[in-house]
C-alpha cells in the first residue's frame, strides 16, 4: 500500500471558526465482518466511518479499516504482523454558493471519492447506492473502486442545477517499498436524471524519482472509467462499469496492460417482489481483493504467469420482503462462475490451452435489521474446491453494521 511522508493540511480549523457557531451534526457508521473457513481459519474485517457537518459549510470525514490475516495467529503470536490498519480517508471540505451553483473545496489523505465507487454520486445527489451486490465490501465506505489510489491531495467540485456535477483532483503519493513518487490528476463528470445516473472520470499519473537534482520523470500512465445505471430501478435497468487502470509504456512493454482493462455489465429487473440480475465481468485483482462475495485464490495471487484479474458470470436474486415478526429482512443468493488468473483479452487463449482454472460458487445470504443496525450472514460454497475436498471450499461470514 502506498504511504505518504506528508501530513494532511489543517484545512479548515480557521474556516470553521469564521462561521457562526452552531452545534455540529455528527453521523457515522461502523461494521465488522468475520470470515470462517473450514481449514479452519478465522479472519475479520472492521471499519469505522464518521462525518461532522458544521451547518453544511464545513464537512470533516474519517474512514478507518482493519483487516486481520488470521485471528489464531493474532492470539498466538501477537508480536508478528497479523493485521493491517488503514486510513481509508481523512478529509475536510468547505462548501459555498447557492442552490443552483454550489462549490466544494477539499483536502484529503487516503482514498477520496475513487473512480468506480458511487460515493461521489451519493454525496452530490443523495442517490441510493447503485453498485451491484456482488461488489459488496466491508473495507470502509468507499468499498470497491475501479482505479484504487492512495495519496495526499486537494480537489475542487462544482454542482450545477439539479442534474450536473464535476470535479478536479490532484494528489501526491510515495511508495516507500519501490522508492517511487507519483502525481495523480483526475477530471470527473457526473449526471443524474430520472432514468440515468452517470459518473465518468479520466486522469494522468506521473511517476518520478527525486534521486537526482533534476526532476526525473519515469513513467506516464493514463486511466479512465465510466459507471452508469440506465432505466427504472423499480422495473428494469442496466448497470455498466468499464475502463482501464494505469495504462503506461511500462505496462505495455511488460504485457501486463491487459489486467488494467475491466468491465462489469449487469441487466436488472424487478418482479413479484424479487430483484433479479445477471452479470458478466472482468475485474482486476485490486478490486476483487476488497469484495465480500468474490474471491481470488491465493496461489494465483503469487503466480508470475497468471493474470491479476478474473473473468466470469454472476446470477443474483434477492427480496426485501422477508418478515420476521415486525422486523424486515433481506434474503437472496449469488451463483458465480469465474476464471481467476485470466482477463477479457487472455481468457479465450487460456481456455483453448487448457490452463484456465474455473471456479463455481454458490452464496446464499441473509440480512436482518436489529438494534438499529444490520446483521448479515452468508455461506459461500466453492463447488470446485468441494470436489477436490479443499479446506477453503466453505466460507461462513457473519457481519454487523450499525448507524451512529
Amino acid at each position: 500500500m502506498k504511504k505518504t511522508h506528508f501530513l494532511l493540511p489543517v484545512l479548515l480549523s480557521a474556516a470553521a471558526a469564521g462561521f457562526s457557531m452552531s452545534m455540529p451534526n455528527f453521523s457515522g457508521n461502523m461494521g465488522v465482518l468475520g470470515d470462517l473457513t473450514f481449514t479452519p481459519n478465522i479472519n475479520a474485517d472492521a471499519y469505522f466511518a464518521g462525518q461532522i457537518d458544521f451547518s453544511d459549510k464545513v464537512i470533516v470525514r474519517t474512514d478507518f479499516s482493519v483487516q486481520t490475516t488470521s485471528i489464531q495467529n493474532l492470539l498466538s503470536s501477537p508480536t508478528s504482523v497479523n493485521a493491517k490498519f488503514s486510513i481509508q480517508e481523512i478529509s475536510g471540505t468547505v462548501t459555498f454558493g447557492s442552490n443552483t451553483l454550489r462549490h466544494f473545496i477539499s483536502a484529503f489523505l487516503g482514498e477520496f471519492e475513487p473512480s468506480g465507487s458511487d460515493v461521489f454520486l451519493q454525496r452530490q445527489f443523495g442517490i441510493k447506492p447503485l453498485n451491484p451486490t456482488l461488489m459488496t465490501s466491508w473495507n470502509g465506505v468507499n468499498g470497491t473502486s475501479a482505479y484504487p489510489f492512495y495519496g495526499l491531495g486537494a480537489s475542487y467540485a462544482i454542482h450545477a442545477g439539479q442534474n450536473f456535477a464535476g470535479a478536479f483532483y490532484l494528489s501526491h503519493s510515495a511508495d516507500l517499498v519501490a522508492a517511487t513518487n507519483s502525481l495523480d490528476s483526475n477530471l470527473r463528470f457526473a449526471f443524474v436524471s430520472h432514468n440515468l445516473e452517470l459518473d465518468a472520470t479520466a486522469g494522468v499519473c506521473l511517476a518520478y524519482n527525486t534521486s537526482s537534482s533534476i526532476f526525473a520523470l519515469d513513467n506516464v500512465g493514463f486511466h479512465a472509467s465510466v459507471t452508469l445505471l440506465a432505466g427504472d430501478r423499480n422495473l428494469f435497468s442496466v448497470f455498466f462499469q468499464g475502463g482501464m487502470g494505469n495504462l503506461s509504456g511500462t505496462s505495455i512493454n511488460a504485457g501486463t496492460f491487459t489486467d488494467s482493462v475491466y468491465f462489469f455489465l449487469e441487466p436488472r429487473f424487478v418482479a413479484w417482489g424479487w430483484h433479479f440480475s445477471a452479470a458478466a465481468f472482468s475485474l482486476p485483482f485490486s478490486t476483487i481483493d476488497r469484495m465480500t462475495f468474490l474471491t481470488y485464490p491465493s496461489e494465483l495471487a503469487g503466480s508470475s504467469t497468471a493474470n491479476k484479474s478474473s473473468v466470469g458470470f454472476n446470477l443474483n436474486a434477492y427480496t426485501n420482503h422477508v418478515k420476521l415478526g415486525s422486523t424486515h429482512a433481506t434474503g437472496g443468493a449469488h451463483l458465480t462462475f469465474s476464471i481467476p488468473g485470466a482477463n477479457i483479452i487472455t481468457v479465450a487463449g487460456k481456455i483453448g490451452a487448457g490452463t484456465a482454472v474455473p471456479q463455481f460458487t454458490i452464496t446464499p445470504y441473509f440480512s436482518l435489521n436489529i438494534f438499529g443496525g444490520t446483521l448479515s450472514t452468508a455461506l459461500s460454497l466453492n463447488v470446485t474446491e468441494l470436489a477436490k475436498q479443499g479446506g477453503g471450499a466453505i466460507h461462513l461470514m457473519l457481519g454487523l453494521r450499525s448507524q451512529l
